[in-house]
């Protein structure tokens, strides 16, 4: 940043990548401001990212809840694991399901789309001001928010299905028992 090098920054880090059940496009960022008051700070721009698509690829099968509810999950809790690694299951990877019953990936289309630029210019001077970093954390929440739901309009109007895609994304039945 001291030297004015443009950066990308995901606010909800770790968290975002592992996601519970029923969590699919749901921001994770809780009350971190880290990433406004930087941007606020040396002046940043922000630009809201949004992609749509990543999230098909996997159906979450056990997530952190249902691993620390397990034998084995009790365990890692015991012997302070689950805590100390993985921050009571903040950041405990699910167990996951793509191509049939294997690891791999589904095939999806994915889609982005880059939101309006976000001035922090007037904020500089209020870049520690926690109101101030709510505010702007919030706009940016809100820009983000609308991008996905562009990206979910188009998705669910676009008719460029291919054979393949269609072929390795049907779901046999299973039971959600492993």
């Amino acid at each position: 940043m001291k030297r004015k090098d443009s950066i990308v920054v995901f606010p909800g880090g770790t968290r975002e990548i592992c996601k519970k059940k029923g969590e699919e496009y749901v921001l994770k960022w809780q009350d971190r401001t880290g990433f406004v008051r930087l941007a606020m700070e040396h002046g940043y721009d922000i630009i809201p990212v949004a992609a749509v698509g990543a999230e098909e690829t996997y159906t979450v099968i056990e997530d952190a809840n249902d691993i620390l509810n397990s034998p084995f999950g009790k365990f890692l809790k015991l012997i302070g694991v689950a805590d100390h690694y993985f921050k009571n299951g903040e950041l405990m990877p699910p167990v996951v399901r793509g191509i049939g019953d294997t690891i791999f990936p589904r095939p999806a289309k994915l889609y982005f789309s880059f939101g309006k630029r976000i001035s922090t210019t007037r904020y500089k001077k209020k870049f520690d001001d926690p109101d101030a970093q709510k505010r702007m954390k919030q706009k940016v929440e809100k820009a983000l928010l609308g991008e996905f739901q562009k990206l979910f309009e188009i998705r669910d109007h676009d008719t460029d299905r291919s054979k393949w895609r269609r072929l390795l994304n049907m779901r046999k039945p299973h039971s959600d028992n492993l």
